[in-house]
């Protein structure tokens, strides 16, 4: 994994022509036009058309418009269809011709998207890891191949996942290791990772395993603690919340909460549609809730969408089981 990192790291950037929509200090949308430098989750760095360097907080940057290969293209067509295996073949040729870093990192962080969608959890997890190695400060934290469903588990990898929970020095392969056996006969040794990662310096981190230990309190969170859960999202970064989104569902389903259960569960596949595997778990559970509570052709849209969107996951087989 890291000989194709570095082969892919051999090509030369080249000059491309970039549109990129910040806010001003008055929170105005201004389009500049030049190259992008760099793009990370701290700033965005680039050259004018007219030489000119600059450089712009992160938070500030609105759009990045910027060329896209043929292959890039089309692999980002195939991801948008849930199509995952041609997708992954696609952004790792559209790696090989990609000249920009930047880009190149994004290129990387699909592969990783791709690869947890098609339950490839060890090499999402190594790719992931290479990917935090190049690019520290990355903006595709959100790729990280965490468990969020208490149905997630993988015997298979149980000997990996065991070896990184007890590298004290390598905190994301930790919090990784933790959030897979959270629910199985390591759920101690994890949850016991997960407080120890809470306090870890950098932040990401520690938030992570935080929202990661909402899970172990899911089944004795009272309403307000639940409430609480929902507030602090609005904190969360945005392409982060679709984990967390799933488990305070849950726990407003335990509560009885049907419409607020119902509500936080479809957010998931409306902002995140390919978290695929929560996606369908979180669109089975809203049916299960509408169906419980008596609406029974709302739940069943449901299911016929869990079908048709999700094909080949565990919550698709068991919908489709049901309307036989």
């Amino acid at each position: 994994m890291w000989a194709i990192w570095a082969a892919f790291s051999l090509v030369h950037p080249a000059p491309a022509q970039d549109r990129v929509t910040i806010l001003d200090r008055l929170g105005r949308e201004v389009v500049r036009s030049g190259e992008v430098l760099e793009y990370n989750a701290r700033e965005l760095r680039f050259r004018t058309r007219q030489g000119q360097e600059t450089q712009f907080a992160a938070d500030r940057v609105r759009r990045v418009e910027t060329p896209r290969t043929p292959t890039h293209e089309s692999a980002d067509e195939l991801f948008g269809r849930h199509l995952y295996v041609p997708a992954l073949a696609n952004y790792r040729e559209a790696l090989q011709t990609e000249s920009r870093r930047w880009v190149k990192r994004h290129l990387w962080a699909q592969t990783v998207r791709c690869q947890r969608n098609l339950g490839q959890i060890e090499q999402a997890a190594s790719a992931f890891l290479v990917l935090l190695k190049e690019d520290p400060q990355t903006r595709d934290l959100d790729a990280i191949p965490l468990a969020w469903t208490a149905g997630e588990g993988n015997a298979a990898l149980e000997q990996q996942l065991r070896a990184w929970l007890t590298e004290p020095a390598r905190p994301w392969p930790r919090l990784i290791a933790a959030s897979w056996l959270l629910t199985g006969h390591h759920r101690a040794v994890a949850r016991m990772a997960l407080e120890r990662l809470a306090q870890e310096d950098d932040p990401r981190i520690a938030q992570l395993a935080r929202l990661q230990r909402w899970r172990t309190e899911v089944a004795t969170a009272t309403s307000d603690q639940v409430m609480g859960w929902e507030r602090q999202l609005e904190d969360l970064s945005e392409p982060l919340r679709a984990g967390p989104n799933f488990v305070v569902g849950q726990a407003y389903s335990r509560l009885g909460s049907v419409e607020s259960a119902t509500l936080t569960l479809l957010r998931v596949p409306i902002l995140y549609p390919h978290h695929r595997h929560l996606a369908a778990e979180a669109l089975s559970e809203a049916a299960r809730l509408l169906q419980s509570s008596g609406r029974s052709e709302q739940a069943r849209r449901l299911q016929l969408e869990l079908i048709r969107d999700y094909p080949g996951t565990v919550a698709a087989g068991h919908a489709q089981r049901q309307m036989q």
